[in-house]
């Protein structure tokens, strides 16, 4: 449901492609982190862009 409400808004207009590439990208890595084991998590918390 996260991932098709961004998409909603991005086809709207609604984001600038930084905004746009911020939001997908740190969206898809929460839903990642939430379907793995914790080994995994780990790996991908380090992967994730600094702000």
């Amino acid at each position: 449901m996260t991932l098709h409400g961004l998409v909603t808004l991005e086809l709207a207009g609604a984001f600038d492609a930084p905004t746009a590439e911020a939001a997908f990208s740190s969206t898809i890595l929460a839903t990642l982190r939430g379907w793995t084991t914790p080994a995994v998590f780990r790996s991908l918390l380090h992967d994730e862009p600094a702000p």
